[in-house]
C-alpha cells in the first residue's frame, strides 16, 4: 500500500502478518451459521441492498 502525504509518499506491506481476507470472511460466515446472529446491523444490510438496487437500476437505464 502507498500512503500519499503532503511531504511525499511511503510504501508499506499491509498484508505481511495479516490473515487473508477470505479466511476472515469464512470465519464470520461460519460464526453466523453457528449463532444465527450477524455482526452487521440489519439497517446497514438493508441500506447496502438498497444501494445495490439503485446502482443496478441506473446501470440498466444506461445500457
Amino acid at each position: 500500500m502507498t500512503l500519499h502525504t503532503d511531504q511525499g509518499f511511503h510504501n508499506g506491506d499491509i498484508e505481511k502478518d495479516i490473515k487473508p481476507f477470505y479466511a476472515s470472511l469464512l470465519e464470520e460466515i461460519v460464526g453466523f451459521f453457528k449463532t444465527r446472529k450477524s455482526h452487521v446491523p440489519a439497517e446497514e444490510t438493508l441500506e447496502f441492498i438498497s444501494l445495490c438496487s439503485q446502482i443496478n437500476k441506473i446501470r440498466n437505464e444506461l445500457l
